[in-house]
């Protein structure tokens, strides 16, 4: 009955489901968290709008009231869901963020106004161009704050967005078919629904920290400074030498609350404040093994370990694996292989 192949018809109708299933996931995860609301919002956005794209290779939207055209138009919330979703985890809050919106809201009033009219050829293609830059514009924007995990997100919608203009690039050459057409779609999907599935399988701890400070106070602005501050002094004083050291200690040498200090270094570096200290520690103990080798000085892993700021070899140990991923013998030992091999290059030369 329909021109749709079936083992397409399949594969979209289980992609809908997925994304059902994932959107309402998000949305019902917490009831405190914005950040899930959006990006929940997002997911279930997008399976509307594949849902129209299923119905219109169906042949079925001709049937729909007009009304329904309005779902086309969906595309115009995605980028500004996932910027509200990005603000949420880092508690950006801005007082005229429904301006975001306001795109989608043109769209559907030009829609309702000139769809059918004389004026729409040109109305519908003034729309297009607004997806096309808007796609763009988020995905930049993302791409420009910066932050590792952003910049996948901002990627993800690149591949998007890029693939929404092939769709448009291919239909205005002439060249557009069918399986090109459920191509760029699922490609589209994956780059979506790949976006919700990253956030929901964060640590839980990760996902702990964006609920607990999401209402705090701190704007990211003030946790920024406090890190810059938090980073020199560590830097410069190396209060972390100090096997006994506590957040209260280090909150009072700044002059700061030890609450903001805890929220700055979650929120910031994405670490407790422990690991955050043993980073400047293992940090500390790699540079003192790479001493001891170019000094012929056969340090024992104890003596590092106490002159790093750790209090014995055992939690040394733990945190160096948890670190770098291998232990100090054998990153002594690779030290040793390195500079071997710096030598003999020397030599040859």
């Amino acid at each position: 009955m329909y021109a749709m192949p079936t083992l397409w018809l399949v594969l979209f109708s289980a992609t809908l489901c997925q994304g059902t299933v994932l959107g309402l996931a998000l949305v019902v995860k917490s009831r405190k968290s914005n950040s899930y609301h959006w990006l929940g919002a997002f997911v279930l956005c997008f399976t509307l709008l594949l849902g129209y794209y299923l119905l219109f290779w169906l042949k079925v939207t001709p049937k729909l009231p007009t009304w329904m055209g309005l779902l086309q138009y969906l595309t115009l919330l995605l980028g500004p869901l996932l910027w509200m979703h990005l603000s949420a985890q880092s508690q950006f809050k801005q007082k005229t963020q429904w301006l975001h919106f306001l795109p989608f809201i043109l769209a559907c009033l030009l829609f309702l106004v000139f769809a059918g009219s004389s004026l729409w050829p040109i109305m519908g293609l003034a729309l297009i161009a607004l997806q096309l830059l808007q796609n763009l514009s988020y995905s930049i924007a993302i791409l420009h704050t910066n932050k590792p995990k952003n910049s996948v997100y901002g990627y993800l919608f690149l591949i998007y967005s890029i693939s929404f203009s092939i769709y448009y690039l291919l239909v205005w050459t002439g060249r557009l078919v069918p399986a090109y057409d459920y191509a760029v779609s699922l490609s589209m999907a994956i780059c979506v629904y790949y976006i919700g599935y990253q956030f929901i399988q964060l640590p839980p701890e990760q996902r702990q920290t964006i609920e607990k400070y999401e209402h705090s106070g701190l704007s990211v602005t003030m946790r920024e400074q406090l890190i810059k501050r938090l980073d020199e002094h560590m830097q410069n004083n190396s209060p972390y030498l100090d096997g006994h050291l506590k957040l209260s200690d280090l909150a009072e040498s700044l002059n700061l609350s030890a609450h903001h200090l805890s929220e700055a270094v979650n929120t910031m570096k994405q670490q407790n404040f422990n690991d955050y200290v043993n980073t400047w520690r293992i940090a500390k103990a790699k540079q003192l093994i790479k001493d001891c080798y170019l000094q012929n000085r056969n340090e024992k892993l104890l003596a590092i370990a106490l002159e790093s700021g750790f209090n014995n070899k055992t939690s040394f140990l733990n945190a160096f694996k948890k670190h770098e991923g291998i232990s100090p013998s054998l990153y002594r030992e690779r030290i040793g292989k390195a500079q071997n091999r710096e030598n003999m290059i020397g030599f040859a030369e």
